[in-house]
């Protein structure tokens, strides 16, 4: 079970590190806004094109509120696959929490007949 929990971890851990470096990139009006966002530093780049300066207030808001989100969505796709590389596919998780639980349960049971043994020997 500690094998299976320290795999997990150590797997966890050594991934941390990939996280904080990757960047999502997104665009607004047609290209003329990017940005890009990581996890660490949010916004950390922001380009914004001489034609989406034509755009007004209203409308320059709104297109870099565009790329924001896009940036964002495309950072979480990037780091789920990140991780699912890393890690192999988290939805199996459950599954391994059972197993590795039902062996647990296992031992303990092995270790309590041994005890109740050892009793009625003595």
């Amino acid at each position: 079970m500690a094998a299976v929990t320290g795999g997990f971890l150590d797997a966890l851990s050594g991934i941390q590190d990939e996280v904080a470096q990757v960047v999502g990139r997104g665009s607004g009006a047609d290209g003329h806004v990017t940005v890009a966002f990581s996890e660490s530093a949010g916004v950390h780049e922001l380009v914004i094109g001489v034609q989406a300066m034509r755009l007004g207030s209203e409308r320059l808001a709104e297109a870099v509120t565009v790329a924001v989100e896009e940036a964002r969505q495309d950072l979480r796709q990037k780091v789920a696959a990140l991780i699912t590389e890393s890690m192999g596919d988290v939805s199996r998780l459950e599954e391994t929490i059972d197993r590795v639980s039902t062996k647990a349960e296992e031992a303990l049971a092995r270790s309590m007949r041994n005890a109740t043994d050892l009793t009625d020997r003595l």
